[in-house]
């Protein structure tokens, strides 16, 4: 993670940085618990899971993805089938999904990487990737009750 603070530029891990911005930490360096054995872990990945979804207007595109794996429940679709639920090529899906790693990627909170492996499992199944959404990325939507996901 990077901070800039007046033109010097600051560099390291979230927790490396609130010790020495403490009193940015609540607004720039939102608590992300990344280690599954923390009971606090769930509460904040739904918590970052909400700024990516709060942080700018969500694209229809991505309301369509987020629509098809919700209502394909634990099983997933396959990436041929997400495109023919959302009745898009392969190609406009693989700009859903970039674009929407672009946006977990850039919201606070979200450390390294992580793209869309922040909302969904994805597994290779036979020739085919295969996409779940994660519980806790379920549990947001419906907590959120967006009129989209009907």
């Amino acid at each position: 993670m990077r901070i800039e603070v007046e033109g010097v530029v600051y560099e390291g891990t979230p927790e490396e940085l609130r010790e020495f911005f403490p009193n940015l930490a609540g607004r720039i360096l939102p608590e992300v618990a990344t280690d599954p054995t923390r009971a606090d872990s769930t509460l904040n990945i739904k918590k970052v899971i909400r700024e990516v979804l709060h942080r700018l207007p969500v694209p229809r595109g991505q309301q369509e993805l987020y629509k098809a794996l919700y209502h394909s429940g634990d099983k997933g679709l396959s990436y041929s089938q997400i495109a023919e639920v959302m009745n898009r090529t392969e190609q406009e899906i693989a700009g859903v999904l970039g674009a929407l790693g672009r946006r977990v990627n850039g919201t606070p909170g979200v450390s390294g990487d992580e793209g869309i492996g922040l909302l969904f499992i994805i597994e290779r199944v036979g020739d085919e990737w295969h996409y779940r959404m994660k519980p806790e990325l379920r549990q947001v939507l419906e907590e959120e009750g967006f009129d989209w996901l009907q």
